[in-house]
């Protein structure tokens, strides 16, 4: 047939203007079908005797062929615009099979959050997808059928979950940087080994040596031999290179902490070792010295003889400042803030107005000093929190 060999092209003359334009298609439709008007019979337009529908003329053999044509062409246009329509008909059919409706199943991880902080809204969405999936059933049904079925669309506002949208953005967020703080925490962990044994393999002769000389010192001990002129020796040597520096010390340390309570130092040795002895004008100092006054003189104490090892690199200290005094706590606070100046000093306390002293001297002094809070976090003791 020509519409299939030449399609459109094939009624193209220069005789007549727009053959193929949606005007001309129109009109050779409802010719044909006035065509089907004038055969009651239902036999085909036009036959060799009929007449022209417009002019009445008898048609030639030509012009029959070219109507016969037309109508052809227009059959295979109908056909293919019904076989598109069909398989868009076929597309949307499944594509509506396959929505799911059962978004917010029970055992959702998803469903018990929106449960448990949204449930109105829950309620709502669950109606409204109900409301959609008998509506998708339906235009299935229209599509099987091929029935035109006016149906009141559903529409939702995505407005209305707005809240739920953030909230869902902002805890995926604190997922994010709870990740990221963990594998940074693994991170740290992993640098602090590395610096240990960094720093332990930097003194392991130090180490090594250490244990020997304690080693020896053990089966010295054991040793049965008299012990007088070693004790002797040792006092003597202690008298010489050490006691009073020591003394010299301990009495700039109380001048410095408001202590000077008039503390006489004394020596005592036996089994190769000599004992040191602090006395108050004669007296035991538990007998006339407050709790808090002893306290400072223990502080003293442990400061001069840190003052004269060589080998101190830092100090702790353990809640120095119980049953003292604001102004004792102080000038404590003061004293320590010096020292952090000369080598790492660490404090515990529970004491907060100490803390806020130690803190003022080392501002004064303009000395680096860093607060932490140690906490006990659900049962788990330990916690630290950085400052």
């Amino acid at each position: 047939m020509i519409v299939k060999t030449e399609g459109i092209e094939g009624f193209k003359t220069d005789k007549i203007i727009g053959i193929g334009t949606t005007e001309w298609k129109n009109f050779i439709t409802a010719a044909e079908a006035f065509s089907k008007m004038q055969k009651p019979d239902k036999s085909l337009y036009p036959e060799s005797e009929d007449n022209c529908l417009l002019c009445h003329q008898p048609l030639p053999e030509a012009a029959q062929k070219l109507i016969k044509s037309y109508w052809a062409f227009m059959k295979s246009i109908a056909e293919e615009n019904a076989r598109k329509a069909q398989e868009t008909l076929d597309r949307l059919q499944q594509a509506f099979e396959k929505f799911n409706f059962d978004l917010f199943p029970a055992e959702n991880t998803f469903t018990g959050w929106l449960a448990e902080r949204y449930p109105k809204e829950l309620d709502k969405l669950k109606k409204t997808l109900s409301q959609q999936k008998i509506l998708s059933q339906g235009i299935i049904s229209d599509v099987q059928n091929r029935l035109v079925t006016e149906r009141l669309a559903i529409q939702v506002s995505v407005s209305d979950y707005t809240i739920i949208e953030r909230a869902i953005e902002n805890s995926i967020k604190l997922l994010q940087e709870d990740n990221q703080n963990t594998e940074l925490l693994k991170l740290l962990k992993s640098k602090v080994l590395l610096e240990h044994k960094e720093k332990f393999n930097t003194h392991f002769e130090k180490f090594e040596s250490f244990l020997k000389n304690e080693v020896w010192k053990k089966k010295a001990g054991r040793a049965s031999f008299a012990k007088r002129k070693i004790t002797d020796t040792e006092k003597a040597l202690s008298d010489k290179y050490f006691n009073q520096k020591y003394v010299d010390s301990f009495n700039r340390e109380c001048q410095k902490l408001s202590g000077s309570f008039g503390i006489d130092i004394s020596y005592t040795g036996s089994g190769g070792k000599s004992y040191r002895q602090l006395k108050l004008k004669g007296r035991n100092p538990n007998v006339v010295l407050s709790e808090g006054e002893q306290k400072v003189i223990a502080i003293a104490d442990f400061l001069a003889e840190m003052q004269l090892s060589e080998i101190n690199r830092g100090v702790i200290f353990d809640d120095p400042v119980t049953s003292l005094d604001e102004t004792r706590k102080s000038e404590i606070a003061k004293r320590f803030a010096q020292e952090c100046m000369v080598k790492q000093t660490i404090i515990f306390t529970h004491d907060l107005v100490f803390v806020s002293s130690l803190i003022g001297h080392c501002t004064d002094l303009n000395t680096n000093q860093c607060c932490h809070w140690i906490e006990s976090s659900n049962g788990n003791p330990g916690h630290i929190w950085l400052n």
